[in-house]
């Protein structure tokens, strides 16, 4: 008599068990991806000071206008108060004055 196939035994699946080569690429894996995490949030909060310079930058730069037109336009006579408020502004105009001073001397 010969002996009849189990049926179904092509679909018989052995447990795999884990080895020290499986946890340690576990680990290795978990450890790229919360690294990258860490990098992401690092660029997030890279971009929102960014944004957030660009942001007061701005206003800055309202401010400044703001004390210009407030005087008529009279930006000489606003320096004083440009060079409290900021003194990156006031470099500015100071420099652009003395240049402008200068080419009307020539």
């Amino acid at each position: 008599m010969a002996s009849r196939p189990i049926v179904g035994a092509s679909r018989l699946y052995l447990p795999r068990f884990e080895g020290p080569l499986d946890l340690s690429m576990k680990a290795v894996q978990l450890r790229s991806l919360l690294g990258r995490q860490q990098f992401n949030q690092v660029q997030l909060q890279r971009v929102q000071a960014a944004q957030q310079a660009e942001q007061e930058e701005a206003a800055l730069d309202r401010r400044v206008d703001a004390l210009i037109a407030n005087a008529g336009g009279d930006i000489r006579a606003t320096l004083p108060k440009i060079r409290a408020l900021s003194p990156e502004h006031w470099k500015q105009w100071k420099d652009w004055f003395a240049d402008y001073d200068r080419q009307e001397a020539e």
